[in-house]
């Protein structure tokens, strides 16, 4: 692997874009595998070397990762504050390039990763290309572990150094960091990690096992039991449909003989007697309304003409009458009058009334009737003489019609046989009747026991097939606790094993590393790490057995770069190395074995982050030699922001 470019922009104190070259070929020939960068105190290095994380590993850069607040709060301080800006940025980027081989191929990818940030969130944005394609495919998670697997977090600490942070490791005398870093450079991480996961499956899936073969053989056995009076039941449906069929087949059969023989005359005899007699009274009744509509009026329907010539003579003479008492009544008011009169007005009277009268000619009356009996006979002409005369034709035509029937019924009647006749097919056919009804009521019956009993077995068979699952499933939960159990048996030793391997190995790189990088012979000096708690143990002729914290503070320096120079030798993981603070807190004796020993031959491509102090005139001729491109960066006080060119403090 191989760090080809840098870009950050808006990012910390560097105010817009600036990109730099890092691939250790400066195009002249000279393949040094070191890139140079020099800076003062504040200027920028540790920005660059943070940029190179951030871009590869985003929020889990921290001690620990950060958490989302905190890692908002983080980034928010990362944006570049440009002190003359009325509107200040609100977005920042760093761009990392490099390439990477597998399987015998070699990848260029680009990892971009953008914030954007309001007054309440911060927005991240991670893209990245392999081989100028986009990997749009990628969500943000999928993206992140892309990154992971290609460079996973747990080896970060072995190619990028904080000189600051880095003597921790020689100040851990219980073992755990280095433990930490042994685990996840040789993956003995993920072997643990799936031990535990194995572990909560185990506990999660160790529950009472259910006796299912003894609860399935009891259903089983019912069901069995069904499935056989099903059958039974089957086979006595089918014999009862074959009688039933035979008899059906035998009803037929004298119902032929009992239609020749007038059979159907004999069934139907006592229904047509009793429907004669009905007929007979109901005749009767008819009969004696017929005749009391005759004793009424009905003689005079013969006269109808008469009754209505009759109605006019008495109306006439009835009006007669009235008019004759009506002039009684005017001259007794006019002899009233006259008495009251005298001679002329009498003679006018006289005169009016003599004419009245005379206009008002009165014949004698024939009949003496009176109103009332003038009304009812109007009402027996205009009403009652038609009404009697409908009713006596209907009852004669229902009268008519009953006696027609009644004469069909009793000639029916005439022609039945006699039932001594037809006495045994009849029975014979009776008894049929109820056998076939009995035979009815039994199949339908029996179909609805078939049914129920269906009903249950397919119940019974279902449950049966969800035991058989939860056989299979018991089974399979019981063989993978089984295979849960061994592998993390397989885990534990493989890990011990791998362990126990690569300790030696490590233990002899460390001490070839030490003693070359040590200012004074340390040829005598071994190391002992315990597998189990990976406490250092030294041991040496002249001290005895001591810690690591009994080291010097340069000798701590020494151990930590050693110690992660092992690691990295014995991982075999091509990486690149990010130094930054290289030859902090270390005298000159220390700080010259380094220069002369370890970063000239570190890596393929090694990247120091130093001060003028750090890599000094005489440092920088030891290893000008292996330096490929070498850059200044340089901090403006004025406008608070850094940039980057080529050249060291020296040039």
């Amino acid at each position: 692997m191989i760090f080809t470019r840098l870009e950050v922009c808006n990012f910390r104190s560097f105010r817009g874009a600036h990109s730099v070259d890092l691939y250790p070929d400066n195009g002249n020939g000279d393949v040094g595998p070191i890139v140079l960068f020099g800076g003062l105190n504040g200027a920028g290095k540790t920005t660059l070397f943070l940029a190179i994380k951030l871009a590869l590993y985003g929020r889990a850069t921290g001690e620990g990762g950060y958490t989302t607040s905190g890692y908002t709060s983080f980034i928010r301080s990362c944006i570049h504050k440009y002190p003359r800006a009325i509107v200040q940025p609100n977005t920042a980027s760093v761009e990392l390039q490099f390439q990477f081989g597998k399987l015998g191929k070699s990848y260029a990818y680009v990892v971009r990763r953008n914030w954007e940030v309001s007054k309440t969130n911060m927005k991240e944005t991670l893209s990245i290309w392999e081989n100028g394609a986009r990997q749009t495919s990628l969500d943000q998670d999928e993206a992140q572990g892309l990154l992971n697997e290609l460079i996973p977090q747990g080896i970060a600490n072995l190619f990028l150094f904080d000189g600051e942070k880095i003597g921790l490791l020689a100040k851990d005398s219980s073992g755990d960091v280095l433990r930490t870093a042994f685990e996840r450079l040789y993956g003995l991480d993920v072997a643990i990690r799936l031990r535990d996961d194995l572990q909560t499956h185990i506990r999660k899936n160790t529950t009472p096992l259910l006796n299912v073969a003894v609860d399935t053989a009891k259903i089983q056995t019912e069901y069995d039991q069904i499935k056989e009076e099903l059958s039974e039941a089957r086979s006595q449906l089918q014999r009862d449909n074959e009688m039933l069929h035979e008899a059906q087949v035998r009803r037929e059969q004298l119902e032929i003989n009992l239609r020749s023989q007038g059979g159907q005359w004999g069934e139907n005899n006592h229904n047509y007697q009793i429907e004669a007699t009905n007929r007979s009274k109901f005749l009767a009744e008819k009969k004696d309304s017929l005749r009391e509509l005759i004793g009424g009026v009905f003689p005079l329907c013969l006269a109808q003409d008469t009754m209505r010539q009759l109605h006019k003579d008495v109306a006439a003479d009835l009006e007669m009458t009235l008019q004759r008492h009506a002039n009684g009544t005017v001259e007794h008011f006019a002899d009233s009058i006259r008495v009251e009169l005298d001679q002329k007005g009498k003679d006018s009277l006289e005169r009016v009334l003599s004419g009245w009268l005379k206009s008002r000619v009165i014949q004698e009356s024939i009949f003496d009737i009176t109103p009332k009996t003038v009304a009812r006979l109007e009402q027996v002409v205009s009403v009652d003489l038609f009404v009697t005369l409908r009713r006596c034709e209907n009852l004669l035509e229902s009268i008519v019609s009953d006696s027609n029937e009644l004469d069909t019924l009793e000639q029916k009647l005439s022609r039945a046989p006699d039932k001594g006749t037809l006495k045994t097919e009849f029975d014979e056919f009776v008894q049929v009747n109820e056998r076939i009804s009995k035979l009815t009521r039994g199949i339908a019956t029996l179909q609805t026991e078939m049914k129920a009993k269906l009903i249950h077995a397919i119940k019974l068979g279902s449950i049966i097939s969800e035991r058989h699952r939860d056989s299979i499933e018991q089974n399979q939960r019981c063989q993978s606790l089984e295979y849960a159990e061994r592998t993390r048996f397989l885990l534990k030793t493989y890990r011990k094993t791998s362990i126990l391997k690569t300790i030696e190995q490590l233990e002899r790189e460390f001490d070839k590393e030490f003693c070359m990088l040590s200012r004074k012979d340390r040829s005598e000096f071994r190391i002992k790490i315990d597998p189990q708690s990976f406490q250092v143990r030294f041991q040496s002729e002249d001290r005895g057995e001591f810690n690591t914290t009994q080291l010097s503070e340069g000798e701590k320096h020494i151990y930590a770069v050693a110690m992660l120079i092992a690691l990295a030798k014995t991982s075999q993981r091509p990486l690149p190395l990010v130094i930054d603070s290289p030859l902090v807190r270390l005298d000159s004796d220390h700080h010259k074995k380094l220069v002369e020993n370890y970063f000239p031959y570190a890596s393929h491509q090694v990247i120091l982050l130093s001060t003028d102090e750090e890599i000094d005139v005489e440092a920088y001729e030891e290893l000008s030699p292996r330096i490929s491109r070498a850059y200044l960066i340089e901090f403006n006080d004025v406008e608070q922001e850094s940039s980057i060119k080529e050249g060291y403090f020296l040039k």
